[in-house]
């Protein structure tokens, strides 16, 4: 029996490189879902797409070589193997968009409400930013130093955005802090212990306290 010639070869390697594929995506992905995390999902999915796209062209390869040698007996393998990397590269694009849907976009306006209430602390050399976020709809804002920032008003969160209309200055510019209320600050991730915010001067990245 005479050895595999190359074009067998590599349409062996994407056939297995699409199994393999399927298999790992469904044991790490569907049977252990999202217990594995996050990271764990993406770093699997990552290598799962990298391994796909590898048999694909490995399929896309054989094809060309039995094109050139004539082994049309043997194609039909070839081009079913580049199906099924084909199919196994849409069925990951899929579980990137459910995971993502799941937990990758922002929580709705009153998740992230609930999740906001209490204190926050921003530390950033010796200087300390403090936001207390009261479940009321009240805020206080202060900054260390006697003559740092200090104010107080309401909040709400719309659209993702966090709102921080003014009321009351105790110190810092009046004029600044009056022009900038409502101050709009996006917010790019919450959760029970850290809260990262977008803000005109740039992000910010707080800890919770309380």
């Amino acid at each position: 029996m005479s050895p595999p010639n190359p074009s067998q070869k590599v349409t062996n390697f994407s056939l297995v490189a699409a199994v393999v594929t399927f298999g790992v995506h469904v044991y790490f992905v569907h049977q252990r879902g999202l217990r594995m995390g996050l990271t764990a999902i993406i770093t699997v999915g990552v290598g799962c797409v990298l391994l796909a796209l590898t048999g694909l062209a490995a399929g896309v390869f054989a094809v060309w070589l039995m094109r050139q040698n004539k082994q049309y007996d043997i194609l039909r393998l070839a081009i079913g193997a580049c199906i099924l990397n084909g199919l196994a590269l849409a069925h990951l694009a899929y579980t990137a968009h459910v995971v993502w849907e799941v937990e990758g976009r922002p929580p709705p306006d009153a998740a992230t409400t609930r999740l906001l209430v209490g204190s926050w602390e921003y530390r950033k050399d010796d200087k300390v930013t403090r936001l207390d976020l009261g479940e009321d709809g009240s805020f206080h804002y202060r900054f260390s130093g006697d003559s740092g920032p200090n104010f107080s008003g309401t909040w709400t969160v719309t659209g993702g955005y966090l709102y921080l209309t003014v009321e009351t200055i105790v110190a810092g510019n009046r004029d600044i802090i009056s022009n900038e209320s409502p101050m709009k600050w996006s917010v790019e991730a919450v959760n029970a212990d850290e809260l990262v915010v977008g803000t005109s001067r740039g992000p910010g990245r707080f800890i919770r306290t309380r």
